[in-house]
C-alpha cells in the first residue's frame, strides 16, 4: 500500500472482466464530479473529444460516475452514460467495468483515480502534465489538445495493445 491504495479493494474482479470481454463495446470512464468550465478537471475535453470519436466508431461509450449537475446531464444523456454518485464500494467494479480510463487535467497534486484504476488492471490515459510523467509511461498520456486525445484512444481501441500495458500499470501501482 506504498501508494495509498488498499490492493485488497481495488484489485481486478475476474467476473466483471469476463463479462468485458464478452462484449462489443469499448467504454472509456471518467470518476469525478463536474466543475465550473475551463476548470483544471478539464471534463469539457474527454467530452469534445468522445463526441468526435464515436462519429468514427459507433461501439464506444463513455461513462461519467460523480456527481453532475442536472442541465449537464440532460445536455449530454443521450450520448453519455451518467452513473451519479458512487460509494467507495462501486467504484473498483467501475474500474473493472471500463476498458479506458481518462483523466485530463490541467493540473493535479497527484491523482488517485488514476493509481485505483491502474490497481484494478485497467488502462489509463492521462494529460501529459508534470504530475503523471513521474509515473506514467509516456506512451499513455496525451497533449491537452482534442486531436491529441482522440488519437490516443484510437491508439488503444485494439484489446491486445490495451492488455499490453496493463501488467505495466498494475506493478507500477503495486510498487
Amino acid at each position: 500500500m506504498y501508494w495509498g491504495i488498499d490492493h485488497n479493494i481495488y484489485k481486478p474482479i475476474e467476473k466483471i472482466r469476463e463479462e468485458r470481454s464478452k462484449r462489443k463495446e469499448i467504454i472509456i470512464g471518467y470518476l469525478g464530479s463536474y466543475s465550473a468550465k475551463k476548470s483544471r478537471k478539464n471534463i469539457d475535453l474527454l467530452i469534445e473529444a468522445y463526441l468526435e470519436l464515436r462519429k468514427k466508431y459507433p461501439n464506444i461509450k463513455l461513462y461519467l460516475a460523480g456527481k453532475y449537475p442536472e442541465w449537464f446531464v440532460s445536455k449530454y444523456k443521450d450520448y453519455i452514460t451518467f452513473l451519479g454518485f458512487l460509494p467507495e464500494e462501486k467504484v473498483p467494479e467501475f474500474y473493472n467495468e471500463i476498458d479506458i480510463f481518462i483523466y485530463p487535467s490541467k493540473y493535479e497534486g497527484f491523482g488517485m483515480q488514476i493509481l485505483e484504476a491502474m490497481s484494478c488492471g485497467t488502462l489509463v490515459l492521462a494529460s501529459d502534465i508534470p504530475t503523471f510523467r513521474e509515473f506514467l509511461p509516456k506512451e499513455l498520456l496525451f497533449k491537452l489538445d482534442k486531436n491529441d486525445l482522440i488519437k490516443k484512444i484510437e491508439e488503444f481501441l485494439d484489446e491486445k495493445k490495451r492488455e499490453k500495458y496493463i501488467d505495466k500499470l498494475v506493478n507500477i501501482s503495486m510498487s
